[in-house]
């Protein structure tokens, strides 16, 4: 009895443990689109995304550095990438900013409160 006591114990702390973390992170989609008529380098590393008004950003894992060409060049004036978010998607809205580079200009371009799901694909224009 104090065996099958200890084991529901533990299975019934093991459930909840997992269901803590089931979820975490959202992965989907980002598609970035370069609309200027110049070439533009992302900056993975200072791109990130925050829960909608609470204004603490967090790296977009899976996110990584890339030239785009100028919107009318055809081919490589966008980039789509898989990416994590440190936040679950059920948390609501999501804002996103990305860091990059215009010439040696440092610019941001934002995509405020975005409905997230897993599996979902992000678009994001540079203007």
């Amino acid at each position: 009895m104090k065996v099958a006591f200890v084991t529901a114990s533990l299975t019934i702390a093991f459930a909840f443990a997992n269901s803590a973390f089931a979820g975490v992170g959202c992965d989907l989609n980002i598609r970035i689109n370069n609309k200027t008529k110049n070439a533009v380098t992302i900056i993975a590393a200072e791109s990130s995304a925050s829960k909608t008004g609470l204004s603490i950003w967090n790296r977009i894992d899976g996110l990584e550095d890339v030239v785009l060409n100028p919107e009318d060049s055809g081919t490589g004036s966008h980039s789509k990438q898989a990416v994590e978010l440190a936040m679950p998607c059920w948390t609501g809205k999501v804002d996103f900013r990305l860091k990059y580079l215009q010439g040696s200009v440092d610019k941001w371009a934002n995509r405020d409160a975005v409905a997230v799901d897993s599996g979902d694909t992000v678009q994001i224009n540079i203007q």
